[in-house]
């Protein structure tokens, strides 16, 4: 088996425990890949040249943003190499 993947399972397996044995921490509210998680709700541009994010919105959106976080971390350097630059990178929002 790859040794990259066996890193990253373990990275996964240890962050799955995280959740398990304890509260879920905290991040600023993500924004990356053309979605934006948030708890606000969005009102929508009637229509633009450019397309619009996607929203996710939740009460726990800075508990999701903590995990999309640590994912982004975990996954960092598998995305295809195809992807522009702006979608490579998320941002704290």
């Amino acid at each position: 088996m790859d040794s990259n993947f066996t890193v990253k399972r373990e990275a996964l397996n240890y962050l799955f425990q995280r959740l398990l044995l304890t509260p879920v921490p905290t991040d600023k509210e993500w924004g990356g890949a053309n979605v934006v998680i948030t708890s606000r709700q969005v009102n929508r541009a009637s229509s633009s040249f450019y397309s619009q994010p996607r929203h996710v919105v939740t009460k726990d959106a800075k508990e999701l943003s903590w995990l999309l976080s640590q994912l982004g971390d975990i996954f960092l350097g598998l995305y295809d190499s195809t992807l522009s630059t702006g979608q490579k990178l998320a941002t704290k929002c």
